[in-house]
């Protein structure tokens, strides 16, 4: 505590009644916290005891005064802690949130784009709660990766100087980023990521939860008596990357681990690679084949995405297959053309909306209390969907009689 403070305060306790011990020391420690504003941070306020013995008072005194300020929200304490904390307190032109986007924001919401209405859906999240918060959000763009430096600066200098926290919707799909890698190094600068992590443990992140929805996948087929299945996922060699920055169930590992390591295991597992977009190359079609073909064939797949279960319906179609009285199929994000497929698409729900109302609730926690006042990385559970692209297995199911002119053209 600020020693010329202190020195202050007990001058001004020469003159007060015994009955006006607390008010006194309450009305100058709030407007001391007042004015210190942003810059009171997180630091730690005196114990109790310690702050007593220095004024001179009981500690009953100061207790009550601690009490007053917290309820004030000048000051906090975390649960089973008798440590007090300043809070941060926002300076009236400090109240915009920078939303930082992959892509000029037209582009990235676009309803017609495949994912435009789910990343509108998180947009919706963040500036409803961003509203209720009385922040303002305000979209923003970082320069070209080949800016120069004192482009650069500038530009990181500008949010630093007219926001009070950042929320990043990703990284912009460069191999190299020195602008976002500018600003996300800026530790004292409150962030938030949405869908992914980046490696600097000052940058918050929400997104999914991706043993919840190993979990979710497994318990679901396996009550409907599918004990192996197939998973389809789009093959992405991730390039190292600067800055860091991953995300979920992308890499081969991070998409079958969960289910490997699930309390609801299958039987057997199959890989099954699709290209980049969500849609099959040639060898993805094959491993298809290969597995309907095996003599212990999957009798359900989950995919990565729902347009990759669409495709995947599509191409067992072609082969003679129907959905669901010859496989199952269950798909990821219940995108709106899910559930008038054919047949609507049984799928999980990422919550969008959730995680940008999450993450900006947490932002506005990092802003006030710090990282330490919330869970930097919160995982949200998905929903189940369930509509008719999945059936429960009939164990006595003759075999399965494929389209022979389609298997030559895979062949």
């Amino acid at each position: 505590m600020d020693p010329v403070f202190l020195d202050n305060l007990k001058q001004n306790m020469r003159h007060c009644g015994r009955n006006d011990t607390v008010a006194t020391i309450h009305g100058s420690m709030a407007e001391w916290l007042r004015g210190r504003g942003c810059a009171a941070g997180n630091g730690q306020l005196m114990p109790v005891s310690h702050l007593a013995d220095a004024l001179g008072v009981a500690r009953q005194t100061v207790q009550k005064v601690y009490q007053l300020l917290e309820a004030e929200k000048l000051i906090y304490r975390q649960p089973n802690e008798r440590i007090w904390y300043m809070r941060r307190i926002r300076s009236s032109n400090l109240q915009n949130i920078a939303l930082i986007l992959p892509m000029m924001f037209s582009d990235y919401y676009l309803p017609s784009t495949e994912y435009g209405q789910r990343h509108f859906g998180v947009y919706s999240g963040i500036a409803d709660r961003a509203m209720e918060l009385g922040y303002a959000l305000v979209p923003r763009q970082l320069p070209p990766p080949g800016a120069s430096r004192p482009e650069i600066l500038a530009a990181i200098d500008d949010i630093r100087q007219h926001y009070s926290g950042v929320i990043h919707l990703g990284e912009r799909h460069y191999d190299s980023d020195p602008p976002l890698a500018e600003l996300v190094a800026q530790s004292d600068l409150p962030q938030i990521a949405i869908d992914c992590e980046f490696s600097q443990p000052w940058i918050g992140s929400v997104t999914f939860d991706p043993e919840k929805v190993a979990h979710t996948v497994s318990s679901y087929l396996r009550e409907n008596g599918h004990r192996r299945i197939g998973i389809v996922y789009p093959h992405e060699r991730v390039k190292q990357k600067y800055p860091v920055c991953s995300y979920m169930m992308i890499e081969r590992e991070t998409v079958l681990k969960p289910f490997a390591e699930s309390s609801m295991r299958f039987d057997r597992i199959f890989e099954i690679i699709s290209g980049a977009s969500h849609s099959f190359v040639e060898n993805g079609e094959k491993q298809l084949f290969r597995a309907v073909k095996a003599p212990d064939a999957p009798t359900a797949f989950w995919c990565r995405g729902d347009l990759l279960a669409m495709r995947l319906i599509q191409i067992l179609k072609k082969f003679g297959c129907s959905v669901p009285d010859d496989f199952s199929v269950l798909g990821f994000d219940d995108i709106p053309l899910a559930a008038t497929y054919d047949p609507p698409l049984t799928t999980l729900r990422n919550p969008i909306y959730e995680l940008g109302y999450t993450a900006m609730s947490h932002l506005d926690r990092y802003i006030r209390l710090g990282l330490d006042s919330f869970p930097r990385v919160k995982r949200l559970a998905p929903e189940l969907c369930i509509r008719k692209s999945v059936a429960a297995r009939n164990p006595f199911q003759q075999k399965i009689h494929l389209n022979s002119k389609e298997m030559e053209i895979i062949k």
